[in-house]
């Protein structure tokens, strides 16, 4: 037990946020960030640019002067970039200004857990709040 008064605070990682673990690299694959690793690769040690996914341990990135392979060991720091894609969901389909507000019902990403029932559920959901379904 804490005998005085205090403030907890709780923040998230926001919107731009750090790239940490192999997956995220995967994750996040199209859109851009900037990496800054430990020690120079081909003359660089900072890049920005698009993901491009995995290669193994390697991160693929897309720069404006051409497309680099680095080891995931040796990245010291590496963040996204906000901009209007990272914004906007994977799907496409929400659009605030069409949408009248209102977030779309997003529906499994795997096909194989798209049961009958599930999609019946979705459905039923997306019916009584008015929302669009983001079908993957």
């Amino acid at each position: 037990p804490i005998e005085q008064a205090y403030s907890l605070e709780v923040s998230s990682p926001g919107i731009d946020r750090p790239l940490t673990r192999l997956k995220d690299f995967e994750r996040y694959a199209g859109f851009e960030a900037k990496v800054e690793l430990q020690s120079l690769i081909d003359g660089r040690r900072r890049f920005r640019g698009i993901l491009g996914g995995l290669n193994g341990t390697m991160v693929k990135i897309e720069t404006d002067t051409g497309a680099f392979e680095v080891p995931f060991e040796e990245i010291r720091e590496s963040k996204l970039v906000l901009t209007d894609a990272l914004i906007e969901p994977r799907c496409g389909c929400w659009n605030n200004r069409n949408r009248g507000g209102i977030r779309p019902v997003r529906a499994p990403a795997h096909p194989k857990r798209l049961t009958k029932s599930l999609e019946d559920r979705i459905r039923w959901k997306a019916s009584r709040s008015r929302a669009p379904i983001c079908w993957p």
